[in-house]
């Protein structure tokens, strides 16, 4: 239950009690959404970032990850002059070099396949193929100082005759990798999804586990991304399987940690049949026992539009699969999803053409993703000069984190955004009042209180009022956040009436 705590005491008396009766009937929200767009629809856009030099670096396949502190971390790759991958870290006024993340050799570095990355605290993984294809090979790169520096490869796959592809990595509770790739013949023959996992931080693998039997078929799409997904206990891995040239997206799923993948999900419904690889993946956002996935598909009308499915994991029921922006001129090319949320908070971002300059458009809900449909679609890019092309998108802790490949400049390109307060609250982050930590797991602090007596109220991220509660004459208060789900929200502070300050809260779970 969420307290109050003046000083070095809880609030007392029949006031308190009702207060603290109607923060915890109010605080146990649904995550609330992060809104994308203007900065009337709740986010404040910071100037557009280079993250390196494109005459030097290039710009090829943008990753984004965020470590502990708020510092995001950008991977992408090089395709001319050697083909090679790089992660630059933010420090705090721009990106700091970037990193070489091959020491020797080659990897596959392409606008379809290319290092993947993944943070979690000061924990970061990367993984990449080295080429040539003959002697390849999947190869893990790790931080625990938040990207500052990386310990040196671990070779992943350990086989001796098949050919690994399109590795990707997520973390296990613990803070542990788990590496899927696709193995097949070095003839390109028999694709399939496998997975091996680390129990020690990445210095040593367990065998090798099928990921992609439980689909219909013997083949993968043998060029198409996959991701692997840890929530909730299951581990899912999410691709795209082709089955007899029907190439639609499934999901193989394993509740023992990743040691077998017993079960699969069809997440696409729109049949296209296709005798080579698209090219396209997908990417999907789980609530609770649902899989929301977004990918590209022409379906049986040969248009290319990005579509976003919802299905039941457990019971393996489709519930839609519904087209994320249909109403377009049939000329209209669509391409590139990437898909970002949590609870009730969810938003695709995704390239869009209708005249030869691609744009990064996105849709956005704060209410659920079946509202997705009832928001406008946003340019993202602003209406850039040349081809703006695919995007990555991270939601962290109440802030937006996009990146993508700027094909006029050949840079990569970085943008942030930041909550903003909804209206009636105040014009700033004003007030000299301090919160600590933020964001916060079980309690925060509110320090250097004016000597009043003072309204504390809190907002979810539309500015609507969950609690209001009073605090006399205290210089510092604790409000312990049990039973708050997490989420943005906005602590308000007043005293007869007048404004003293607005300050945003996250709380992490």
């Amino acid at each position: 239950m969420a307290k109050i705590l003046l000083g070095n005491r809880y609030i007392r008396g029949i006031k308190a009690q009702c207060e603290m009766r109607k923060f915890l009937l109010s605080a146990v929200f649904l995550f609330p959404l992060w809104i994308f767009g203007q900065s009337n629809l709740g986010l404040v856009w910071a100037p557009k970032v280079v993250v390196a030099n494109g005459a030097t670096y290039d710009n090829i396949r943008p990753q984004i990850a965020v470590v502990e502190g708020e510092l995001p971390l950008v991977l992408w790759c090089r395709s001319v002059g050697g083909r090679h991958g790089y992660v630059a870290r933010w420090n705090g006024t721009a990106f700091d070099a970037p990193f070489k993340i091959n020491p020797t050799g080659g990897i596959n570095a392409y606008n379809v396949e290319g290092p993947n990355i993944v943070a979690r605290g000061d924990t970061a993984y990367i993984v990449y193929v080295s080429t040539p294809s003959s002697s390849a090979q999947v190869l893990l790169r790790s931080s625990f100082d938040g990207g500052q520096t990386w310990n040196a490869p671990q070779w992943v796959d350990s086989l001796s005759t098949d050919m690994p592809t399109f590795a990707n990595v997520e973390i296990l509770p613990g803070g542990h990798p788990i590496v899927t790739y696709i193995r097949q013949t070095v003839n390109y023959a028999s694709p399939r999804w496998v997975v091996r996992k680390s129990n020690d931080a990445g210095q040593t693998w367990l065998p090798e586990v099928p990921v992609s039997g439980a689909a219909p078929g013997t083949d993968v799409c043998d060029c198409c991304t996959g991701h692997t997904y840890a929530h909730e206990g299951k581990v899912i891995e999410v691709f795209r399987n082709n089955d007899n040239n029907l190439r639609d997206f499934w999901a193989t799923i394993s509740t023992d940690g990743g040691a077998s993948f017993p079960t699969a999900v069809d997440l696409d419904t729109t049949d296209w049949t296709l005798a080579a690889c698209p090219s396209s993946g997908s990417s999907s956002v789980l609530v609770g026992d649902t899989i929301y996935t977004a990918f590209m598909s022409q379906g049986s009308n040969g248009l290319a539009r990005v579509w976003l499915g919802a299905a039941h994991l457990g019971t393996g029921q489709m519930a839609y699969n519904r087209m994320l922006n249909g109403n377009v001129p049939r000329n209209t090319i669509q391409n590139y999803v990437s898909m970002s949320g949590n609870g009730d908070t969810v938003v695709v971002a995704w390239m869009e053409s209708s005249g030869g300059n691609p744009e990064i458009l996105l849709r956005y809900s704060f209410t659920g993703v079946a509202d997705l449909w009832t928001h406008p679609v946003v340019n993202v890019t602003e209406l850039a000069t040349g081809q703006q092309s695919f995007p990555d998108l991270l939601w962290k802790n109440g802030a937006v984190h996009l990146v993508w490949q700027d094909e006029a400049t050949n840079q990569v390109v970085y943008r942030r955004a930041e909550v903003g307060i909804p209206a009636g609250l105040g014009n700033a982050f004003e007030g000299s009042w301090t919160l600590y930590p933020n964001p916060a797991k079980d309690r925060v602090t509110l320090d250097a209180l004016p000597s009043a007596d003072c309204t504390l109220s809190l907002m979810d991220i539309r500015g609507q009022l969950l609690s209001r509660m009073e605090l006399s004459h205290k210089h510092r208060a604790a409000l312990d956040l049990a039973g708050v789900k997490a989420g943005v929200y906005f602590l308000q502070l007043t005293s007869d009436g007048v404004h003293l300050g607005t300050k945003k809260l996250v709380v992490q779970r």
